[in-house]
């Protein structure tokens, strides 16, 4: 990203108890500060994941797996939009009203979901039997029917913890996403990331089985809880005291109000081509739990790859539109745009190559499922490398156009209500990632139509043609040598995963060279990358 002008960089012009720096600062600090923390928690995610997976039955993983999707649906239905409200509007609140509008604005989210998740738990308490009836459907496994009888009151009150936590947690980590504060919410990553691998896999190898997994899950959120609550108070200490922007024609509450009302709306469509909804959908608890297997195995390495971006893109755009400045836009798109290309196409068709072996060392009994993970693949990454214009048009407060690309979304509930019962799980997998692609490609569209942007056509065609030459090198090796036999012990099998991982990293440079080979980097964005001065630019521009 360039680097933008140091009188037009500040947040506001009166000064602050701490300097806020450059715009462009803020956001490689925080890009920085995702990457650095993300191997550690990729690493502990897949030790967990590993560990739960082979040691509960498919049935048992099928329950926990529930059990987080029912409590995930239900903190998305009582949301209401607000959590993505405050990343935008927190740092305009803090402009016209001060630190006490920041303090009051949280206080006042806080108090709604929590009325609203009051009257939600009593909706439960009087519809409880379908409650259990839903966990008992489909679970083959008696030892497992027996212990959903035998501790109904015990999943019933845990799913009432962990949407109570959530929510309350959501809103903290919002915050502190809206200043730029990767350093403080990957702290607590990093802290939970830790604890909940630890706690899990303690509960497993001493025996505790469903029940203990399930306290384990409940702990973690009231961990994180507390901790994004002491370090929501210490930024809000280093917030400007007294307003800095005149509060008059601000329109503050219905510009927050439509925003919430939008943000809701496609928190919904969402979540009707998510795994959680996809996972209750599917009628067997066993196919559920190689769903959810597969899609974690996917969502954890693509997240690794997304960290840098996560918590920048809204709060960027939102600056450079109370800017108006649109050369800024198209620069800042353009770069990230980039910047996504590099990594998700290349990644989409290596992780596609490696799905069947990466499942058959890391858990052989969900080896059915390697279908799923190349098709979530490739439709994840895609999706999320032209995801950027979706940001741009709610930043910008470009309602119209997200309205239309959400409301398509709503095609995936009958085809998921249709396919997932008929056609299993490769069903439903195309079913997520083709409505993904779908719907924001169209909002990407629709950004390109009504904003100064463009994508990139040229570069992402460079990339492409790297990364397919890439895949013809390690196709060979990822398909006959380094393919797992069904009955490999477990040593073998990590010795496997070792060999995979190795090949993946050798990919990776096979890609960066036939990359520069073919261009590589243009001049300007050289440029870009020098002007972040972060620790690796350097490096990467003398190879690239």
């Amino acid at each position: 990203m360039t680097r933008v002008n140091e009188a037009t960089e500040r947040l506001s012009s009166a000064p602050s108890p701490q300097p806020k720096g450059t715009l462009s600062g803020q956001v490689s600090r925080a890009m920085l500060w995702n990457a650095t923390l993300q191997p550690l928690r990729l690493l502990a995610g897949l030790l967990s994941g590993i560990v739960v997976t082979n040691v509960l039955s498919a049935d048992a993983y099928g329950t926990i797996a529930r059990l987080g999707a029912m409590a995930a649906t239900l903190g998305l239905f009582v949301d209401l939009g607000v959590e993505r409200g405050l990343v935008k509007f927190l740092p305009e609140i803090e402009a016209r009203y001060g630190r006490a509008g920041v303090r009051n604005a949280l206080w006042i989210v806080i108090a709604q979901k929590l009325a609203i998740l009051a009257v939600a738990i009593a909706l439960m308490l009087v519809f409880r039997e379908r409650f259990f009836e839903f966990w008992r459907r489909q679970v083959a496994e008696q030892n497992v029917l027996a212990l959903l009888d035998a501790h109904r009151w015990v999943f019933f009150w845990a799913l009432v913890a962990l949407i109570v936590f959530g929510a309350v947690f959501d809103v903290y980590m919002q915050a502190l996403t809206a200043y730029f504060r990767q350093r403080a919410s990957g702290s607590i990553s990093i802290v939970t990331t830790l604890l909940k691998p630890l706690l899990l896999i303690a509960v497993v190898l001493v025996g505790w089985g469903v029940l203990g997994v399930v306290g384990a899950m409940v702990a973690i959120p009231i961990v994180a809880t507390l901790l994004a609550a002491w370090r929501v108070a210490t930024v809000r200490r280093d917030l400007d005291e007294r307003p800095t922007q005149p509060t008059a024609g601000a329109r503050l509450v219905p510009r927050f109000a439509a925003y919430c009302g939008l943000s809701y709306w496609i928190q919904i469509t969402e979540y009707f081509y998510s795994v959680d909804f996809i996972v209750l959908a599917i009628p067997a608890a066993a196919a559920a739990a190689g769903f959810k297997f597969t899609y974690s195995i996917v969502g954890q390495l693509l997240t690794a790859l997304w960290s840098p971006m996560v918590g920048v893109q809204i709060p960027l755009f939102a600056r450079l539109h109370s800017r108006n400045d649109d050369r800024q836009l198209a620069s800042a798109y353009t770069i990230l745009s980039k910047f996504l290309a590099v990594l998700l196409i290349p990644a989409a068709i290596g992780l596609a190559l490696l799905a069947h072996n990466l499942i058959a060392t890391i858990n052989p009994k969900y080896l059915a499922f390697d279908t799923v993970a190349r098709i979530l693949t490739i439709c994840l990454c895609l999706d999320a490398a032209i995801s950027v214009p979706l940001s741009i048009l709610m930043a910008y407060e470009r309602y119209r156009p997200m309205l239309v690309a959400r409301t398509a979304a709503l095609v995936a509930v009958p085809l998921v209500l249709f396919v997932a019962p008929h056609y299993g799980v490769v069903g439903a997998a195309l079913v997520m990632g083709g409505t993904r692609l779908m719907c924001d490609g169209l909002a990407m569209a629709l950004a390109l139509r009504a904003l100064p942007i463009r994508y990139p056509l040229a570069f992402a065609a460079r990339v492409t043609g790297a990364a397919a030459l890439m895949a013809l090198v390690i196709a060979p090796v990822a398909l006959t040598l380094l393919r797992p036999p069904g009955d490999a012990s477990v040593t073998l099998r990590l010795a496997y995963l070792a060999g995979n991982g190795l090949l993946a990293g050798v990919g990776g440079l096979v890609f960066f060279g036939l990359f520069k080979l073919t261009g590589g980097l243009d001049p300007e964005d050289r440029r870009r990358v020098a002007e972040l001065r972060l620790p690796v630019a350097a490096r990467l521009l003398r190879f690239l």
